[in-house]
């Protein structure tokens, strides 16, 4: 049958914009930023609705760079960042720590038994220590500013990492000289990423770390490689059973958090602030997906 509603408009605001007509009931529905969560509960009319994101936070380590493969020094940077406290404090407690890339969906899991890299600043150090890394090395974090949660979150990182004796300096960037350091050239230390629908299935992890994936071809920025995750992804996608998918996927878990080609860092929740005069909206993992059940949809006077 015909929709109930008959036309949608889409707007491009900016999320201050877009707040303040949430507020005056000018929207209907909009992708909310974590940090104005606090605020659009606030408002009268609105609901705000979360639901965990296929996303993920992390730092991508460039691997052709000697002295990032050195795995203590990656496992002291683990334990050097409070995950947990920056989502709770930064994110406002949207969001999970995460171990890997592999953690979704609900048949595949988390696999139990990973090393969780309890924040512990002590131990960071011993390990960064016993890891013989030259502490007089400068790392560089590629960041594109814009977000007020990332623009907090990776000053708060550069802190803790400095506290347990690297030295990190923060360079922002624009988005051409990202594309040209990142995906061009190999010509970065670490870069603060976000995104991905990792949660969606557990092969996506591949685009990221199967070595005939090198930028500029497929989107392994990092230039890890081992041949046995390449084995492993290979399996995963062949194997004709979810079963035993999750039995190779759930190997390359236990690889990826040990190795630590990246700091995983949290996997934030997509948020939406939702005039209550609509109704059947039903929230999806990713947040550009907002319109998938749209012909559901019933609007209120």
């Amino acid at each position: 049958g015909a929709p109930a509603v008959q036309r949608i408009f889409l707007r491009i605001l900016t999320s201050d914009v877009g707040l303040a007509e949430m507020e005056t009931g000018g929207l209907d529905l909009m992708s909310l930023p974590v940090s104005e969560s606090e605020r659009a509960r606030g408002f009268q009319n609105v609901t705000v609705v979360a639901v965990p994101s296929p996303s993920m936070d992390f730092f991508a380590l460039n691997m052709e760079r000697p002295y990032l493969q050195n795995k203590q020094m990656r496992k002291a940077m683990m334990h050097a960042i409070d995950r947990e406290g920056i989502v709770a404090q930064v994110l406002q407690g949207e969001g999970t720590v995460v171990n890997s890339s592999i953690f979704g969906p609900d048949w595949m899991g988390v696999r139990e038994g990973l090393e969780p890299y309890a924040y512990d600043p002590d131990k960071a150090k011993q390990l960064l220590t016993e890891s013989g890394f030259d502490t007089n090395q400068t790392l560089e974090i590629m960041h594109i500013p814009g977000d007020k949660v990332k623009d907090a979150a990776v000053v708060i990182m550069q802190e803790q990492l400095r506290q347990v004796g690297f030295k990190i300096e923060i360079r922002n960037v624009e988005v051409a000289e990202l594309n040209e350091r990142y995906i061009q050239k190999t010509d970065f230390d670490l870069f603060y990423n976000a995104g991905g629908v990792f949660r969606a299935d557990p092969g996506i992890s591949g685009t990221y770390f199967l070595t005939r994936n090198f930028t500029p071809a497929g989107g392994n920025g990092s230039h890890y490689s081992n041949p046995q995750v390449d084995d492993l992804f290979a399996k995963g996608q062949a194997a004709p059973t979810q079963e035993e998918r999750k039995q190779y996927y759930t190997e390359l878990a236990k690889i990826l958090n040990d190795e630590l080609p990246w700091i995983f860092l949290w996997s934030p929740n997509s948020l939406y602030a939702v005039n209550n005069r609509l109704q059947g909206f039903v929230a999806p993992s990713y947040s550009d997906n907002k319109f998938w059940n749209a012909e559901t949809w019933t609007v209120t006077s």
